[in-house]
């Protein structure tokens, strides 16, 4: 999970720029981008989460 807490980002070739308060997820069999999300603002903050289960 990739949420933008404050700024813009940009998350991979193609996509439009994330802004404060929209994010992207993927699931298990997806492939996340990795280094393809970057600042476009000065002072962006996000938060990236992988969430896994615990058997």
């Amino acid at each position: 999970m990739f949420y933008v807490l404050d700024g813009r980002w940009r998350a991979g070739a193609g996509q439009s720029p994330l802004a404060a308060g929209q994010g992207l997820w993927w699931d298990e069999g997806d492939e996340a981008p990795g280094g393809a999300f970057a600042p476009l603002s000065p002072g962006a903050v996000a938060l990236w989460a992988d969430v896994a289960t615990v058997s």
